[in-house]
């Protein structure tokens, strides 16, 4: 990844995706949050990362709202991966649904 960005300055490095903007928290401080956003359909996140995946895109990080929250996040991250991009969150880590 480094060599990749040194090599080239000809695509994107990074790229910053909110996949949901819903959140559980509502801390004073945030406004990058809202309690009633549906989260962006999984096939639109796949438009998208296939589009930054074509631009050459480093690294892409997830965010929202709180993206543990996207009921296909998990796929998402599959998505990204198998097109050889790195990827992280920013997550709260507190919202992770009970198993049935």
């Amino acid at each position: 990844m480094i060599a990749k960005g040194l090599a080239s300055k000809d695509h994107v490095i990074l790229a910053h995706i909110i996949p949901t903007r819903r959140c559980n928290l509502s801390c004073t401080y945030c406004n990058e949050f809202d309690d009633v956003s549906k989260p962006v359909p999984t096939h639109v996140m796949f438009q998208r990362l296939d589009q930054l995946a074509a631009l050459g895109t480093t690294i892409i990080t997830i965010s929202g709202g709180e993206p543990l929250l996207h009921p296909d996040l998990d796929r998402i991250v599959a998505h990204i991966r198998r097109r050889g991009i790195a990827t992280g969150s920013a997550s709260l880590a507190r919202s992770c649904p009970e198993s049935n």
